[in-house]
This record gives C-alpha cells, structure tokens and sequence, in this order.
C-alpha cells in the first residue's frame, strides 16, 4: 500500500530529528517505536518491514 505524500512528508522529518538528536516525543534513541512517536501514530499504522512483507 503507498503512502500519501503527507505521511512520507512527516516520516522524513520525524527521522530527520532523530537523526539531528532533536526528538520532539521521545527519548531520542533511533527505534521503529520511537519513529512511530515522533510521527505521532500508532506501530500497527506503519508498513511492516520489508523483510516481513510477503510477496
């Protein structure tokens, strides 16, 4: 499923922060949670890694 030009939009400045060391909702460590939290959504609203996906 893609994702919509906004959600990529806050995923890159959610990574971009953490990457920067300047969390706005977390305690800063690189993690899929923590990336969850900065963007502000739940871990089962985010795509599975790609090793998990089948097909």
């Amino acid at each position: 499923m893609p994702v919509s030009a906004t959600s990529a939009a806050k995923l890159r400045e959610a990574m971009a922060r953490l990457l920067a060391g300047e969390p706005l909702h977390t305690d800063g460590a690189l993690s899929q949670e923590n990336l969850a939290r900065e963007v502000q959504v739940t871990r089962s609203a985010q795509v599975p890694p790609s090793s998990s996906r089948v097909g």
